[in-house]
């Protein structure tokens, strides 16, 4: 299990990149925002925390390819430019 905390730079769309990004991973992904852990692949879940720029947020991945999905996702949160997984 990988875990990075980030501090957000969000601009329009996102949370639908990341998410998007998150489900070319086979690892378990999470974000954690306070005490509220949810599922990063799906869409609901990561709208209710309700991200905004400023935001320290933590992310967590767990499989095969976890410390490929914390750099591309960590990179996505952060508005860096695309990194193509595989």
């Amino acid at each position: 299990m990988i875990r990075r905390q980030l501090k957000l730079e969000l601009k329009n769309e996102t949370v639908n990149s990341f998410i998007q990004k998150a489900n070319e991973f086979e690892s378990a992904i999470k974000v954690i925002k306070h005490s509220k852990i949810v599922d990063g692949k799906d869409s609901s879940s990561m709208r209710a925390l309700q991200l905004e720029c400023g935001n320290i947020i933590t992310l967590v991945a767990e499989g095969g390819d976890e410390r490929e999905a914390i750099e591309a996702l960590s990179s996505v949160l952060k508005g860096e430019p695309s990194i193509n997984s595989f």
